[in-house]
């Protein structure tokens, strides 16, 4: 009897051995860079083991921008840069707009990737947003980032004013219109794709969409 007792209370011990070793890996697994930003001299907030800084992005709760608008918020004014986790991988999250400019411009090839261009999963599917240049990485974002700039002229943009002008007049208008007939729901679909229209319009009229025209006269398509 004393030796059943005895094979059954190893038996426990090692079973609990195992699950506790079992734990401590996944848990070393999960925070095996949460030092990488102290080693980097970064401060930022405390990621929740699972879920990171941005749980919107697991949940779906909320948009993600809610969590990055929530961090910006408390470290903008004290700190030009904070170190963030995306789940478990570590991320630098840039505040300072100067900082912003070096990182895009003057020291590009060290920050060569960009988490946003994961954000597309189809390319062909919306070529759209495939242009736009927060949305790649490398050296199709240093080849999209050429092509915009080069429409982002002084006169460009002069010439394009009337149209912007024009566009937030006609959104002014009819929102007022709407609110006016006592409608407290207003189709927000139809107007980001009313807004987004114009805003290709303006884009085709510096000549950074030209090749895209087709896509835009679908999207009109659909809210006529």
């Amino acid at each position: 009897t004393c030796y059943k007792v005895s094979t059954r209370m190893e038996t426990l011990l090692v079973t609990l051995a195992l699950l506790a070793a079992l734990i401590a890996l996944v848990y070393k697994y999960l925070t095996w860079h949460h030092g990488v930003f102290k080693k980097l001299g970064l401060t930022g907030p405390k990621p929740n083991i699972f879920l990171g800084n941005f749980p919107s992005a697991i949940t779906g709760k909320r948009p993600l921008v809610y969590d990055v608008d929530k961090i910006y918020s408390k470290y903008k004014r004290t700190n030009r840069a904070i170190g963030v986790f995306l789940t478990r991988n570590p991320q630098i999250l840039i505040l300072d707009p100067e900082l912003a400019q070096d990182v895009l411009v003057k020291n590009f090839g060290k920050f060569r990737g960009n988490l946003a261009a994961n954000w597309i999963y189809d390319r062909n599917a919306d070529k759209l947003a495939a242009q736009n240049p927060f949305f790649t990485s490398d050296d199709s974002w240093k080849t999209k980032r050429a092509e915009v700039v080069t429409g982002l002229t002084q006169n460009k943009l002069s010439s394009a004013f009337p149209i912007l002008k024009n566009c937030a007049e006609k959104l002014s208008k009819y929102l007022e219109e709407k609110t006016a007939q006592g409608n407290a729901v207003i189709e927000t679909k139809n107007v980001c794709i009313y807004i987004y229209i114009y805003n290709c319009k303006i884009l085709s009229f510096i000549r950074i969409l030209n090749p895209y025209r087709r896509e835009i006269r679908v999207l009109r398509a659909k809210v006529r």
